[in-house]
C-alpha cells in the first residue's frame, strides 16, 4: 500500500513509514525511499509519540559521540543508557583481523573533503562519504561465525549537495528498522547535514533517506502496532474521527484486520 504521510514532516512520515511496512508483504518495504523538508531546529527530527518513548538526550550525546569520531562508546552515552555498553566498535581478531565498525571515525576522516568539495566546486555531486568498504565482509564472516558483537555497518553512503543555497543530503541505506532504529538514524543523520551546512554557511536543505530493506522485525510488531494505535487515538483527539478517515481510513481498516491476524487487540 502506497500511503501518503498526513504532512511532509518527520513525525507524520515516521508513522506512514512505520504504517505501511506493518501492512506491507513480510513486514518489509524493498527500495523505500522518504524526503523530509528542510528543518528550522532538531527538534523536528524528533519523535514526540509517547509510546515510542525517543529519548532525545541519549539520540544528543550519540550525535555527539560519532560527529566527534569517537570509537569507544562514551561515558555520557552510559550515563543516560547503560545498554550503550553492549556496542561493539571494533574487531580484532587473529582470523579475520583489525577493523573499526564505529561510524564516528569513517564519518569524520572524509568530513572535510566533503567540505571542501563544495567550497571549490557548489554544484558538485562528489561530495561523498562512504561508509561500508570491502573490509567489511571480515566483520560479516566473524559475525556469521558468532565470533564478533560488531555489526555490519547498515548505511552505504552519504552524499552532499547545495541546491537553491541549501544543503540537502542524501541517505542510503541497505536495511533499517522502521519500528525504533529509523528514528536514531534520522535524528542522528541530520545533525551529521546541520554540522555541514554551518560549515558551509548555508542553511539546511532537504534530506532523502533511502533504504534497500525497510522493516518490522518478528517480534517487535507488537510494539509497532502499539505505536501506531497511540498515534491515531493523538490525531482523532485532536482533529476528529472524520478527519482522521479522510486521511487514512482505508490503510486503517487494513491494519486492524493485520492486527487482527496476528492476535493483537486494537485499541
Amino acid at each position: 500500500m502506497n500511503l501518503t504521510p498526513i504532512s511532509p514532516y518527520w513525525e507524520d512520515v515516521y508513522h506512514a513509514n512505520l504504517l505501511q511496512a506493518f501492512l506491507a508483504p513480510d513486514m518489509e518495504l524493498i527500495n523505500h525511499t522518504f524526503r523530509l523538508p528542510g528543518h528550522r531546529a532538531m527538534s523536528d527530527r524528533c519523535i514526540q509519540n509517547p509510546v515510542r518513548g525517543f529519548r532525545t538526550e541519549f539520540s544528543h550525546v550519540m550525535a555527539d559521540w560519532i560527529l566527534d569520531g569517537q570509537v569507544q562508546v562514551s561515558e555520557a552515552m552510559l550515563a543516560l543508557n547503560p545498554n550503550a555498553a553492549k556496542f561493539a566498535t571494533t574487531l580484532d581478531d587473529e582470523k579475520y583481523g583489525y577493523h573499526v565498525t564505529a561510524y564516528g571515525p569513517r564519518i569524520k576522516s572524509q568530513l572535510e573533503f566533503v567540505v571542501a568539495e563544495l567550497q571549490r566546486n557548489p554544484d558538485s555531486r562528489r561530495a561523498c562519504i562512504m561508509m561500508l568498504a570491502a573490509s567489511d565482509q571480515f566483520v560479516a564472516e566473524a559475525m556469521a561465525a558468532g565470533d564478533t558483537k560488531c555489526e555490519y555497518l547498515c548505511t552505504y553512503a552519504f552524499n552532499f549537495r547545495l541546491r537553491k543555497g541549501s544543503l540537502d543530503l542524501n541517505v542510503s541505506m541497505r536495511s533499517n528498522n522502521y519500528t525504533t532504529t529509523v528514528c536514531q538514524d534520522v535524528y542522528v543523520f541530520a545533525r551529521l547535514q546541520e554540522q555541514v551546512a554551518q560549515q558551509l554557511g548555508v542553511p539546511v536543505g532537504e534530506y532523502y533517506h533511502h533504504t534497500a530493506s525497510g522493516h518490522v522485525f518478528i517480534g517487535e510488531e507488537f510494539r509497532a502496532a502499539e505505536i501506531l494505535s497511540a498515534y491515531c487515538k493523538a490525531y482523532v483527539e485532536t482533529y476528529g474521527a472524520a478527519a482522521w478517515n479522510a486521511e487514512w481510513g482505508a490503510a486503517w481498516k487494513a491494519f486492524v484486520a493485520r492486527c487482527l491476524e496476528l492476535g493483537i487487540e486494537v485499541a
